[in-house]
């Protein structure tokens, strides 16, 4: 999976998905869609059409979910899958959480919309035939060895120990300062 809707995915990640026969799901924020360093509709109709990537939610605004209000939240998501099946004439059934911030009422609304799972920042395995509509995840960076990768392809859970315990107090940090002050300092490290 890739989120966000980065142009980069489009120039370097989608050349190499094609080269060896992957497919891939691409989140896009629909307000970033054709903005400078962000990729077009054309672009994720060729992606979608000639290669079968599949193109799903990550809300309008990209902005964290967990501190809407019920009424801004179902807009997000309502208005995200709306615009992406109009402009891609396809079927949106899945989404992932901007920054990975939900709370109790982000499944329930989202299952009312149509969604049938929530790929989240977790990190762990999921297994294919869970019931559960929550996904975890695992990022893979530039900090990933190629002896990790292949522990995590064999989903080996001591590949991602560490991972988990980071994310569990990024996790801790962020509900103490508040999502705003964390973005704000994911920025300054980031960038």
């Amino acid at each position: 999976t890739f989120d966000d809707g980065w142009l980069g995915n489009y120039i370097y990640a989608y050349p190499i998905l094609q080269e060896f026969g992957f497919k891939a799901t691409f989140f896009v924020a629909t307000s970033l869609i054709g903005r400078p360093l962000y990729m077009t509709w054309e672009q994720l109709k060729q992606m979608q059409a000639s290669s079968g990537m599949s193109i799903q939610s990550h809300t309008v605004s990209h902005h964290p979910l967990g501190d809407m209000e019920d009424k801004e939240l179902a807009f997000e998501l309502y208005s995200s899958k709306q615009l992406i099946e109009e402009k891609l004439s396809t079927s949106v059934k899945h989404l992932s959480l901007p920054h990975g911030h939900w709370d109790s009422r982000t499944w329930p609304i989202a299952k009312k919309i149509g969604y049938q799972s929530i790929c989240t920042s977790d990190v762990g395995f999921h297994i294919w035939d869970s019931p559960d509509p929550l996904l975890r995840r695992i990022s893979i960076g530039d900090g990933i060895s190629e002896s990790r990768f292949h522990l995590l392809a064999q989903c080996k859970n001591r590949a991602i120990w560490d991972m988990a315990v980071i994310k569990s107090l990024k996790n801790v940090f962020r509900r103490t300062v508040g999502i705003d002050v964390y973005r704000k300092l994911y920025r300054r490290v980031y960038g």
